[in-house]
């Protein structure tokens, strides 16, 4: 199975074009060409993962976190660069899924929504400002042809929605909204035909990408097309989630449920232990999420659970009143392994596929 359709099958529910600008989701190492045999999963590429990937013969690693935030600007005998080294060596590719899988419904906070039960739930940040639309007219029987290549160009759905009847008179190219019919036939006659309207949604990074697939399709004459930036929109990817508890509990009862959920003895909170009020609802962002908190109370969440918070985060929550309870980095996203080989195998990835044994890179002892 070759390396671009494990790719196509992760982006088909974690697409690259929804990671944060800051991030680095996608190939670090290697070839979409290369035939790929066994796949290492972990959540981040150390110098142990890669030794335990040569020592298993696998030729291709799938993390969380990407092992290249930074340019490299040299490769020397640092830890990254003896990574690299020896992934390029042992044509060990290495790609990596980060804040796109953290947005994906099938991520972490998904997975925290079902294991806790949660209802009404809802997105803390859905991003819309990251989406925008492109309408487009096109003749009906060529529509196929030119969403299969949008979809190849990063569009998250094309939606077919008006139909419309024309007559093209000949040598007259402006008689319709787009003329699609004479743009791919260069015979002038009269022709009847279809034209129907595509709504195209995509990542708003990605509409020079679609326009670029269109002008190839549109080479005699600029196509019509609208683009519209979506201000409220949710598909799914979002950042965070929030929702109702079953039934409430006690503050101290959904700390333990918080610690067994994320295999930890111990948790940092905003609060005392003995406060023991009952809550309903609760929020959730895997990682660092400290910078929802406001949203997480603004969407009535009473205890809000995220990592990497720092002192004025608990501060903060004592001031707004909301508990918030911190695991670590690590905890919060220990289930992506799992979560990324079921998602592999109930797509029939026939390729042995492994968790990485040295994805602890922290104890709590």
């Amino acid at each position: 199975m070759k390396l671009s359709e494990i790719i196509n099958i992760l982006n088909f529910y974690a697409d690259e074009a929804y990671a944060l600008p800051w991030d680095n989701s996608g190939i670090q190492v290697g070839d979409k060409n290369a035939v790929i045999h066994k796949i290492l999963i972990c959540l981040d590429v150390t110098e142990n993962v890669i030794d335990e990937a040569v020592q298993k013969k696998c030729d291709l690693i799938i993390s969380h976190h990407p092992l290249l935030f930074n340019p490299v600007k040299s490769i020397q005998n640092d830890s990254i660069s003896r990574i690299l080294k020896k992934a390029i060596k042992n044509d060990i590719n290495i790609y990596s899924s980060h804040t796109c899988f953290d947005m994906s419904e099938k991520g972490m906070n998904k997975a925290f929504a079902d294991h806790f039960m949660l209802s009404n739930v809802r997105a803390l940040d859905c991003c819309a400002e990251s989406f925008a639309a492109l309408e487009i007219y096109v003749a009906k029987e060529y529509a196929q042809k030119l969403c299969k290549e949008l979809y190849n160009a990063g569009a998250i759905e094309v939606k077919s929605c008006v139909s419309y009847e024309f007559n093209i008179l000949p040598n007259n190219r402006s008689a319709s909204f787009a003329n699609t019919k004479q743009l791919f036939d260069s015979e002038d006659k009269i022709s009847n035909f279809e034209e129907i309207k595509l709504e195209i949604t995509c990542a708003e990074k990605n509409i020079n990408k679609l326009l670029d697939a269109l002008y190839t399709l549109y080479p005699n004459k600029t196509p019509s097309y609208r683009i519209i930036k979506l201000n409220e929109v949710n598909y799914g990817v979002a950042m965070g989630i929030v929702g109702d508890l079953p039934e409430k509990i006690s503050l101290n009862l959904l700390v333990d449920k918080v610690k067994e959920y994320f295999s930890q003895k111990h948790i940092r909170t905003s609060f005392k232990y003995e406060q023991n009020e009952e809550i309903k609802r609760i929020a959730f962002c895997s990682g660092s999420g400290s910078s929802y908190l406001g949203k997480a109370k603004y969407f009535g969440a009473q205890s809000y659970i995220t990592a990497d918070c720092k002192m004025p985060d608990f501060i903060r929550a004592s001031q707004i009143g909301i508990y918030l309870i911190c695991p670590s980095h690590f905890s919060s996203e220990h289930n992506f392994v799992a979560l990324i080989r079921d998602l592999l195998v109930n797509n029939e990835v026939n390729i042995e596929i492994e968790i990485s044994s040295q994805s602890d890179c922290e104890t709590i002892i």
